[in-house]
This record gives structure tokens, C-alpha cells and sequence, in this order.
């Protein structure tokens, strides 16, 4: 048995996801590359704990945003250096629920920068999307990327 590490609901509680992944160690079955940035101007007044619709991007305590948008690019360096150091070496899921930005726009960032921050796997050799569902491989590395799309996208397609 072992556990999905999703770093972007760990920062958004207040906890260090690099941390978690050293005392987690061999509990990690899977990781998530998901960021998140939390909006100064209204968490450090109202604190983290949000209850407003994930939709309503500019009165958010904080919002998930593409990879490198929140964290630094050093620190998903060190993230992704742990949690290979504490033996996982397997898929990472790319969500990309950005809502600042288009889908297309927000999984081309993520992309750059995880190819910036994957330190043990380095080129793109596999591009295939299927159904909104991109499956890449970075060296052997499988990616998925998980295009997440919110109400508000779902009624503008409609």
C-alpha cells in the first residue's frame, strides 16, 4: 500500500512537500507535477482555507497554476531529486488546471518546465495525444498529462 504525492495540496496547507517525500520514502507510489501559488495579498489576511469557487481566480487565497509558476524552477529541482532519492523512479502525472492561462498554454509551460526539473531524465521522445490525454516518455520516463478542464471551460464549449 503507498499514497499519490501531490505537492500542490501539500503547499497550499502550509506543509513542505520535500519534507513529506523524505519521510514518506517508499510510501510513494505515485507523484503528481501540480503547482500552486498562493496569493499573498489574500492569504496572508484570510488564511488558506478556501471556500470559494476554484473558478473565482482573482479573490482566491491561492490557485493552481502550470508547473514553475508557483514553486521555482530550483525548487521542483529539488523536489523531483528527493523523490527519486527515496526510490521512485516511475510515472508523474501532469494536471494542468491553470485557469489564468488556455489548457494548450498551461501544459506548454508545465512541459518546459519539467524538462527544466526532471534531473534524472532529460529529453521528450514520445508525443502521443489521445482524448485529451497526452502520454509522453522523457527518457524511459512515462509523463501523463491530465488536461483537467473546470466548469467554466466545459460551458464555453458547449
Amino acid at each position: 500500500m503507498g499514497l499519490n504525492l501531490d505537492p500542490s495540496h501539500l503547499i497550499w496547507m502550509g506543509a513542505d512537500p520535500i519534507l513529506s517525500a523524505r519521510e514518506l520514502g517508499c510510501a510513494i507510489h505515485h507523484v503528481h507535477a501540480k503547482d500552486v501559488r498562493l496569493e499573498r495579498h489574500l492569504s496572508g489576511i484570510n488564511g488558506v482555507m478556501e471556500t470559494k469557487e476554484v473558478t473565482d481566480i482573482a479573490n482566491r487565497a491561492w490557485n493552481y497554476v502550470a508547473v514553475g509558476c508557483g514553486q521555482d524552477l530550483q525548487w521542483w529541482k529539488e523536489f523531483f531529486s528527493v523523490v527519486k532519492m527515496m526510490g521512485y523512479d516511475d510515472e508523474v502525472s501532469l494536471e494542468m488546471e491553470d485557469l489564468t492561462m488556455s489548457v494548450e498554454a498551461g501544459v506548454r509551460t508545465s512541459i518546459e518546465s519539467l524538462k527544466q526539473t526532471l534531473s534524472f531524465r532529460d529529453i521528450i521522445h514520445d508525443l502521443l495525444l489521445m482524448h485529451g490525454t497526452c502520454v509522453m516518455q522523457i527518457n524511459g520516463f512515462p509523463l501523463k498529462t491530465l488536461f483537467l478542464i473546470y466548469r467554466r471551460r466545459l460551458e464555453e464549449i458547449q
